[in-house]
Formats: structure tokens, sequence, C-alpha cells
């Protein structure tokens, strides 16, 4: 696509319906967060390991090691990239906003990393994902659903296209086949829309969220690894590959090598908030398991923009082994509106299939990342008029969430591209957050630095609660 023409395009748009709709801006919806912060405490082990041993070895060859940093030495970027690399996206992503207002000219480059979401209609620095879980399963697989794994070997199924001599898969029992398959398609499609009891013989499942605020990043990891296996490793490989080409902004990739090297010269690299959601890579935040409907609630509240929704259904078949079949629904959490849903995942039809486990996983999501490149990627932000500025910020004060450090964020860009005059500046801050809003902008250091922390605090309480 010619950049020109897209930008035209976004800028035309921005004028228009960006001018009177913020994506994402309302009330955020309502979620229950518990669980404890033991990803905090293992990161504070980690790191500290880390510091005594490079520290005992700068000690043996006579150097001086590694220099110690304490918080209150680190500007509202390394605090963002700290926050990254404990694995509160959420609150990096305040406090990268933060940054933006309140670090002057050191925060001129990324004030210039916008993109533009003509999907959100909004600028963003980074979109965020969430991802979450529905499993239906027997008590007797519970604890093991045994979803795909490279190389697994399936009871009933012979003369695999990768080894057996007529080239393709059969089955020695049909009707384990016909279980497999039939009624998982039309399982899906009604737990897709929220209903509990998919009948066709599925078991039913009892609706209880549960949801992982507090939780470590290994607990997340594991939990969607014992549900998804390879289907989660695949859309890791997918996923990521597009993180890193910046498909969804570059704030919260450019914090990762960052927060690593902070952390491993920081005194007390400090925790996640109380109620963190756990990441489980890098731009994607684990909610929960639960129907998507409880599921969009709780990433609303924890200002996520796009939920990845995998429905799993675990049958017993006539063998007493079990079936398993899922599919990921993709949904914009502002509105709930589906954005795209991937091909049936049935693990005897991937285990038949000529090409390998992998690839065949792969085949079955690329229509989901397809319309993601299509419809969710990032563009870059047009060249704007004053006049469409001064119409966005106006669409911004009136939104019920005004203050906020994303919105005051996207005022000060619009005065880094000179947009604004700095009267006007101060007027919209005024008008959006107060006294406090205009501290930021002018106080020294430590009196701006307090302002953002009393921010970013009032915001993380206020989404908690929600």
């Amino acid at each position: 696509m010619d950049e020109s023409a897209s930008s035209g395009e976004a800028s035309s748009e921005y004028g228009s319906e960006y001018g009177s709709e913020y994506g994402m801006d309302g009330d955020y919806g309502a979620g229950p967060q518990t669980g404890a912060t033991s990803a905090a405490r293992a990161k504070v082990a980690m790191t500290a390991g880390v510091q005594r041993v490079a520290r005992g070895l700068a000690s043996f060859f006579g150097s001086p090691g590694l220099p110690e940093l304490r918080m209150d030495r680190l500007n509202l970027w390394e605090q963002a990239a700290l926050a990254f690399f404990l694995g509160d996206q959420r609150k990096a992503l305040m406090l990268y906003h933060a940054h933006l207002v309140a670090d002057g000219d050191i925060a001129s480059a990324a004030r210039n990393n916008i993109r533009f979401s003509r999907l959100l209609k909004r600028p963003v620095w980074s979109v965020r994902f969430g991802i979450s879980t529905y499993l239906r399963v027997p008590d007797e697989f519970a604890a093991d659903p045994q979803p795909i794994r490279e190389g697994m070997q399936i009871a009933g199924l012979m003369g695999r296209g990768r080894g057996g001599d007529s080239g393709e898969a059969s089955y020695d029992n049909s009707s384990v086949a016909m279980e497999s398959s039939e009624g998982m398609d039309s399982g899906l499609e009604q737990s897709m829309d929220g209903i509990d009891d998919p009948g066709n013989g599925l078991p039913r499942a009892e609706k209880l969220v549960l949801t992982f605020g507090g939780a470590s990043t290994e607990e997340a990891r594991k939990t969607i690894d014992a549900q998804l296996g390879l289907v989660a490793d695949v859309m890791k490989t997918l996923f990521s590959a597009r993180q890193g080409a910046g498909n969804f902004g570059v704030a919260l990739d450019s914090m990762e090598a960052e927060g690593q090297k902070l952390a491993a010269q920081m005194v007390d690299v400090g925790g996640v908030s109380p109620n963190a959601l756990p990441m489980w890579i890098p731009g994607v935040d684990f909610v929960g398991e639960g129907v998507y409907t409880d599921m969009l609630a709780i990433a609303k509240s924890n200002q996520i923009d796009f939920l990845m929704h995998f429905d799993i259904i675990v049958k017993e078949n006539r063998l007493g082994t079990p079936t398993y079949t899922t599919r990921c629904k993709l949904l914009m959490v502002g509105t709930g509106e589906t954005i795209g849903i991937s091909k049936a995942i049935d693990k005897y039809d991937v285990a038949g299939k000529k090409i390998g486990i992998r690839e065949s996983v792969e085949e079955l999501l690329v229509n989901l990342f397809e319309i993601m490149d299509k419809k969710v990627t990032v563009e870059p932000m047009p060249a704007l008029q004053p006049q469409q500025a001064i119409a966005r910020i106006d669409s911004l004060l009136g939104s019920a969430n005004a203050g906020s450090l994303r919105n005051l964020a996207e005022i000060m860009m619009f005065r880094s591209r000179d947009l604004i005059t700095p009267e006007l500046l101060d007027k919209a801050f005024l008008y959006a957050g107060g006294e406090g809003a205009l501290q930021m902008l002018h106080d020294e250091e430590s009196l701006r630095y307090t302002k953002v922390n009393e921010y970013v605090d009032r915001e993380l309480s206020a989404s908690d609660s929600k």
C-alpha cells in the first residue's frame, strides 16, 4: 500500500469519525482480580542472584562490578521498562505515557513513535492484547486435557501420512474419527456465542470465572501450555514475529532489552501492582479462564485492546481416550465485536495429515493472523492540520477519562508536532487533569515524578475496582 495514500485516508478519517469517537475511552467493565505477587518475588530472587554472581566475579578480578541503581534514580522511561521486565504490562504502559508527558525533551523521540490504529480509531504507542481460555473437559481428564503436542501418538490412528505405506492416514475404528469431528464444530460455534451447554453429548461446563490477577508469568505459561500445548507455541511464534516487526506499535517491544539491563543493576527491582494480570509473552497478558463475555469484562477493566479467546472442548471417545478440539476468536475489547475466528483445530485431524503436526496447526491458524494483519496492524500517524488536532482534543476533554495519562500523552504529542500552542497545551492539561496535570508539565523533576506516581496509583486503583 502506498504510504502517502494510506496517510491521507487515515488523516481524513481522523478529522471526521476519529474526532468524535474514542475506541477504548469509556468506563471499563467489571472483573474480579485475585492472586499473589509471586512473579515479583521470583524476579527479585533471580535478579539478586545475578547481582551476587556478577559482584563476586568483579571482586575476584579486581573490577568495580555492576553499578547499583535505586528506583528513585530512574527516569519514567526506565521505570516503565522495569515494570515491563516484571511482567506488569498495564503499569508499564501507564509509566510510558507518563514519560511522554513529564520527561520533557528526553521523551521527544518516544513521542514520535506514535502510530494510528484504524480499528480503534485513535493514535497508539502500543496495542495491548490478552489471551483467555474456556475449557470443557470431563473430570477424568481435567488434570491433563491432553492437548496437541509434537510427536504425539494417538490410540486408534494408524498409517500416518508421514510413515504409513498408503501415504494417507486411516482410523482402525471409523467411529473414533467420527466422534472426534462430528458435533465438535457445532459445540465450538455455540460456545463461541457464550452458551454454557453445547449439547451433542459434550461435557457441561460450570460457569466458573478464574482470573489470574497477581499470578506469576510462569504460572500463566504453565496453565496455557497445559490447555493449549502446541497451539500456544505456534500462536506465540506467529504473534511474536508481528510484535517484533512493530505491527502493533513499538512501545512495549522497546522496553524488553532495557528492562533486563536495568534489573541486573538494581538494588531492589520492586514488584508488580497487586492485581496485575500476568504476562504470557511480550504484548499479551493472560486474562483468565471462563466464557468469553466474562473474559471481555476483565480485559476491559485492564485496558486491553484485543482479546484472543480459545474455546476448548474435550470428550472421551469409545476407546477411553480424549478427543481435543479448539478454536480462537479475536475480539475488540471496547465494543465486544468479533474481528475474526480461526479454523477448528482437531487433534485427530492434525495427527492424520501428511504434513507435520506443527505445520498442520499453523495452517489452521494462519487465516486468523491474516485477518489480524489486515485489520489490527497499525499505520504511520497521518499528517494532521491544527484544526484536526483541536477537534480531537475537544473529544478527549469530553470523554469519561479525560485526565488519563494516555489522553495527556496524546495531547502532548500534538504540541510536539507544533499543532497546538504552548498556551493551548496548558489550557487543555488544566481542563483535563487540573493543577496536577500542569505540575507534571512544569514542576522540577522530583515534584513531577511525585505527581506522576499519584496519577499511576490512582489509575491502577480505578482499574482494579471495576
